[in-house]
C-alpha cells in the first residue's frame, strides 16, 4: 500500500513546494539575513549563527525585544569564529507576521530584527526596528522552544525536503512521507 495515495492532492502540493530557507545571524554584523522573510506553512527556517553570541526570539510587534509566551527561542549560540556548528530550525506554520529579535545585550535595540510574512500597513519591520530603539532592556528568555537545535551537518538544505537531513537515505526520506500520509489519513478518517 502507498501511503501518499491516501492524501488528498492539496496536502500532497503543499508537502511537494515546502521549502528551506537559511537566515544568516550576525554574519555581517548585527543583522539577520535576510531580514524580512516570506514563508508558507510547512516551510522551514534555518537560523546558522556567526561570531560572537546571539539568539532567534519570537516576539510580537507591540512589544519589541520582548519574549512572548511560549514563542520560540533559540538560546544564546556563542560561536568563536567561522560559522556555529548548531543551527536552529523552525517550521512555519501559518502565515502570520511573526517578529524575531536578539536578545544578546543591546542587538535587538540596535537593530537586530527580523521578520516572517510581513503584512502590508504600519506594522512594518522599519517601525519595528524604530520602536525597539527605545527599549531599555531586552527579555532573555531561558528555555530552547518552538524550534529545534540540531548539528548544523544534519539540517535541511535549502530546496531539500523538510524534515529528511541531508545525510539522509531514500528510505528515511520515503518513511517520512509515508508518516506524514499516516497521521494526515488519521487525522481525516480515512
Amino acid at each position: 500500500m502507498h501511503f501518499t495515495s491516501l492524501l488528498p492532492s492539496a496536502a500532497l502540493l503543499a508537502l511537494a513546494s515546502a521549502r528551506n530557507q537559511e537566515i544568516a545571524v550576525g554574519q555581517n554584523g548585527l543583522t539577520f539575513e535576510p531580514n524580512n522573510i516570506v514563508a508558507s506553512p510547512g516551510d522551514t527556517l534555518t537560523f546558522k549563527f556567526y561570531p560572537r553570541s546571539h539568539s532567534v526570539v519570537q516576539s510580537d510587534f507591540q512589544n519589541p525585544c520582548q519574549p512572548i509566551e511560549n514563542g520560540f527561542n533559540s538560546n544564546f549560540i556563542n560561536v568563536p569564529d567561522g560559522v556555529s556548528d548548531t543551527v536552529f530550525v523552525l517550521t512555519v506554520n501559518d502565515t502570520r507576521p511573526t517578529w524575531i529579535y536578539c536578545s544578546q545585550a543591546k542587538h535587538c535595540q540596535a537593530g537586530m530584527v527580523a521578520v516572517i510574512n510581513q503584512a502590508p500597513g504600519p506594522n512594518s519591520l522599519e517601525a519595528y526596528a524604530a520602536a525597539a530603539k527605545n527599549v531599555p532592556a531586552a527579555g532573555v528568555p531561558t528555555v530552547v522552544q518552538g524550534g529545534v537545535l540540531e548539528a548544523a551537518s544534519a539540517a535541511p538544505t535549502p530546496g531539500a525536503t523538510p524534515g529528511v537531513s541531508n545525510s539522509a537515505s531514500a528510505e528515511k526520506a520515503a518513511f517520512g512521507l509515508a508518516g506524514v500520509a499516516a497521521l494526515v489519513a488519521g487525522a481525516w478518517g480515512f
